[in-house]
């Protein structure tokens, strides 16, 4: 385990469930807390601030609900882990909460130390959810897969079809100059569509891109 102090946000509407889990964390070494009870702009520059390493909710309605400015935190925010905690288990929920960049996936009937587990193992970059999800991702993979990378249909970004196209190719690991010989294409022209692509997710890279569309993630 690193020595690094973990710096952990605590958001929660329920004031007693933020002061009990304050007291829990603060009473482990190496992690400090801070806590507030809406994610709000003025929360995410306090986090920016910070250099904040886990973000802690009860519930995912600020990842689905505030979408655009969870992604505007995150950019600012690269290195920010989310774990959620309570949650239902419920196979389309986690699949969700991992589309939106959550890691930790936590349980309702999970005990406190199995909380303060998963903030410790995604500060470390790991992810963390209960077992039966595992098949869940592995499922949604090869579903994927089957489909050969396509980028859903529902994905709320304004991407070009030719910028659609190159989400897939990101994703096997291709080079710029791969998939510039892919299209026929020069290399800055690929350059070029994929800066686009970053400023339009509010991406900082090219795998970066894959994470914000939800398709990084289920491979990590």
């Amino acid at each position: 385990m690193s020595s690094h102090e973990i710096r952990l946000f605590i958001v929660s509407g329920n004031r007693l469930l933020r002061e009990v889990l304050a007291r829990l964390f603060k009473a482990r070494v190496r992690i400090s807390v801070s806590t507030a009870e809406h994610l709000t702009p003025e929360t995410a520059e306090q986090m920016v601030s910070a250099n904040a390493d886990v973000l802690l909710l009860d519930t995912p309605s600020p990842l689905f609900e505030q979408a655009e400015h969870v992604r505007q935190m995150r950019a600012d925010l690269p290195t920010l882990k989310i774990v959620l905690m309570a949650m239902e288990d419920n196979d389309r929920l986690f699949l969700e909460a991992v589309k939106h960049g959550v890691t930790g996936y936590v349980l309702r009937d999970a005990a406190a130390s199995d909380v303060v587990a998963a903030v410790r193992a995604v500060a470390q970059s790991a992810a963390v959810c209960p077992p039966q999800f595992s098949r869940v991702l592995f499922d949604f993979v090869a579903q994927h897969s089957a489909t050969g990378g396509a980028v859903p249909e529902e994905l709320p970004f304004p991407l070009t079809r030719r910028e659609r196209q190159l989400v897939p190719l990101i994703a096997r690991g291709l080079t710029n100059k791969e998939i510039a010989a892919h299209f026929n294409l020069s290399e800055q022209t690929i350059k070029n569509h994929i800066h686009r692509m970053c400023s339009k997710v509010g991406a900082d890279g090219r795998l970066n891109i894959l994470e914000v569309c939800g398709i990084q993630t289920m491979f990590q």
